[in-house]
């Protein structure tokens, strides 16, 4: 599933200050092809509210909005993206494909006035601030074994006085905790937890030093007692319970406590199962309930009659459940949709279903990064639903890389608030990934097999194309964002290395590559390494062309794809149709790319090509020399992958062709033939 499509299984929820709904729900009041390189028009206007729907005719693209706030992610043809917008202003885009936020090759913006008012500037949003972008506390992140300490780390940011209102749920499981997001939302709550007979002294000094008076307490006596509700009373003025014989009851009890009779939208989590599957996808719907004011209610593997009767009576309309199938059965979807709007937002692993509600907050706010692994990861994802403005992503302790979904999240939004009990580590890789820094442009690198020393003989044609920045975040950080394609197996490692092209050589910056789920080959990653580190990227960034990048796999431990690492002089482009065939006729469906790089070095060529849509094999593809309108020699053949997506660079080309090339790209073409189209399936002239 692409990350559009995430998006918009998220139904009418905020996306940056906007809303992406399906397009049944509301028609585009303009709409934009995107086709070649360009957006067609380029420039619209639109009134607050309406829609903008962009079509993806020909090609792979994005529309990337330039400050972050809403990205179709990679798209082909024959799909949709729309962005309802609901604030005023100028908002400028970009393919980020074919272009950069100050380029001019695929650029676009939406004007959106009020009720026929000139455009206005749209005002800046500011993090909050009391949740500024933060590191882990200075003694140590917490184990996250104590949930009283873990809620308690989340509420130390509010300030004295800061909150009038509590909820205190159990420190002994998560089940009453479940749906607190949103009431901590609506009432500018913290959640805090105490053992199930006795006050924690710790959780009395808390309430106190906030300035709380009255304590919401989640569940009934057998998860909080009397005893303790008595001793809630001596600290505060009011104690109410909102709770019900189940974690099912209780949702709804906290949700008929803090909002209305009439609730057009409700969230619909998981509420039973194995360890920490049981509230891992609540983590997520607990900062969206809380950023949204839609409460999170919770289902079982059939929707029981106390639910179906709650819906009834309060309006509800439209449902979005949280997780896959697994989580939330396909047959609870198929109930409810019988009477009412149903939405699924999903993901094929926890990290991915979090990053799938990200569309869904403001932009410019802060983007929590808890843990999301283990039995008690609960307690801070939970209690983070008050501190988490702008989403809630997951992080793995068990694993030394941040998930390429939270990366992927993290390249995008920001500034990043890190969990207490997340690694030193890992909240320095969130960090790096929300402060990376574009150089002039993004150091790359085209790898393939041919650039190894030595690879197993049974190794594919694999290959590859990254791009590298630094960070704000601090000199020690690298991010990098690549695509691979046709490896041997899953990435066991990668780094930068430094050796010129041809030689082995030691480790300069290791990196973090883990998979973006829904985007078939991207694999992101952010590290940090202190001052080494800063020295070796500040080497880097000096002189690209004395390093390499270097990926791993099981069957090749020692490399299996590599290319030596560049700062792009210039970019051409071609995008393939098979109408643009001389004389023709070409494939009247298949659509591709191809991505011609300057490395500077003055017989190579590096590039990328991908296609879709030939049914019959690729059996060559070229440059050739000639206009749109002329059919011309071959002057480099385009060596192909085993799939339809690769890269490579090939050495000891002719100087006189590259430069040839690079002079005139309008004047070279890229032609891919087929078994059916002989003469050539698609084509594409370069700009």
């Amino acid at each position: 599933m692409t990350l559009a499509a995430r998006v918009l299984l998220v139904g009418s929820l905020l996306l940056g200050g906007m809303v992406a709904v399906p397009a049944a729900a509301q028609e585009p009041a303009a709409e934009v092809d995107v086709v070649n390189v360009a957006f067609e028009p380029a420039d619209v206007t639109i009134e607050l509210g309406e829609v903008v729907r962009w079509t993806f005719v020909e090609g792979t693209h994005t529309v990337t909005a330039d400050d972050g706030r809403f990205d179709s992610g990679t798209q082909t043809s024959n799909t949709t993206y729309d962005v309802t917008f609901n604030a005023t202003g100028t908002f400028e885009y970009y393919c980020r494909i074919h272009s950069t936020p100050d380029g001019d090759r695929q650029n676009g913006t939406v004007t959106v006035v009020d009720q026929g008012e000139g455009p206005v500037d749209p005002e800046p949003t500011e993090p909050p601030a009391t949740d500024p972008p933060s590191e882990p506390p200075t003694d140590g992140p917490l184990d996250g074994t104590d949930p009283v300490a873990t809620a308690l780390a989340w509420s130390a940011r509010l300030p004295d006085g800061g909150a009038t209102t509590a909820f205190v749920g159990t420190a002994g499981g998560f089940a009453d905790s479940l749906a607190s997001g949103t009431g901590q939302g609506l009432l500018d709550a913290p959640l805090l937890l105490t053992p199930r007979d006795t006050l924690d002294p710790r959780v009395a000094d808390e309430l106190q030093r906030l300035g709380v008076t009255r304590v919401i307490v989640l569940g009934l006596e057998a998860a909080v007692s009397t005893d303790v509700e008595q001793a809630l009373g001596d600290v505060v003025e009011t104690v109410e319970r909102a709770g019900g014989p189940s974690r099912l009851e209780t949702a709804r009890a906290v949700a008929d406590l803090v909002l209305s009779d009439t609730i057009p939208e409700v969230l619909l989590a998981r509420a039973f199962g194995e360890g920490s599957a049981a509230f891992a996808d609540s983590l997520g719907a607990g900062a969206l309930g809380a950023a949204q004011g839609m409460p999170v209610l919770l289902v079982g593997d059939t929707v029981d009659d106390g639910l179906r009767t709650w819906l009834v009576e309060h309006g509800v309309e439209r449902i979005t459940i949280i997780g896959g199938t697994a989580a939330v059965p396909a047959a609870v979807e198929e109930d409810l949709a019988a009477t009412h709007t149903v939405f699924r937002a999903e993901g094929p692993t926890r990290t991915a279903t979090a990053a799938s509600f990200i569309g869904a907050f403001p932009d410019s706010v802060g983007v929590a990064v808890v843990e999301g692994f283990g039995d008690t990861a609960w307690a801070s994802g939970f209690a983070a639903a008050l501190h988490a403005p702008g989403g809630l992503v997951l992080a793995d302790g068990g694993r030394a890389a941040l998930p390429g979904d939270t990366v992927e999240v993290l390249f995008r939004r920001g500034p990043v608030i890190c969990g207490p009990t997340l690694t030193t580590d890992l909240c320095g890789q969130a960090t790096a990934a929300n402060g990376r820094t574009n150089l002039a442009e993004p150091l790359m690198a085209v790898m393939d097999v041919d650039q190894e020393v030595q690879t197993d003989p049974s190794t594919p044609a694999a290959s590859g194309v990254a791009r590298m920045w630094r960070s704000d975040a601090g000199a020690d950080a690298l991010c990098v964002d690549a695509e691979v394609w046709d490896l041997s197996g899953p990435i066991v490692a990668a780094h930068v290395h430094l050796a010129p092209p041809g030689e082995p050589g030691p480790v300069a910056v290791p990196v973090n590559l883990e998979p973006v789920a829904g985007q078939d080959g991207r694999v992101v990653g952010c590290t940090r390494g202190g001052d080494e580190q800063a020295a070796a990227v500040a080497a880097l960034v000096a002189d690209p062309a004395a390093h390499y990048l270097n990926v791993h796999t099981e069957l090749n431990p020692a490399g299996e794809i590599r290319g030596q690492v560049f700062l792009p002089r210039a970019t051409s482009f071609a995008a393939l149709f098979g109408a643009n065939e001389v004389p023709g006729p070409g494939h009247p469906d298949a659509t591709g790319s191809f991505t011609l790089y300057d490395t500077g070095i003055a017989d190579e060529l590096c590039y990328a090509i991908e296609w879709e849509g030939l049914e019959t094999p690729v059996v060559g593809a070229h440059i050739h020399a000639g206009s749109a309108t002329e059919s011309g020699g071959v002057v480099h053949p385009i060596a192909l992958g085993v799939g339809s997506s690769s890269a490579r660079c090939d050495g000891d080309v002719d100087p006189a062709v590259r430069q040839a090339i690079l002079d005139d790209p309008a004047g070279h073409y890229a032609n891919v033939h087929t078994e059916d189209f002989p003469d050539g399936a698609i084509r594409g002239q370069l700009t």
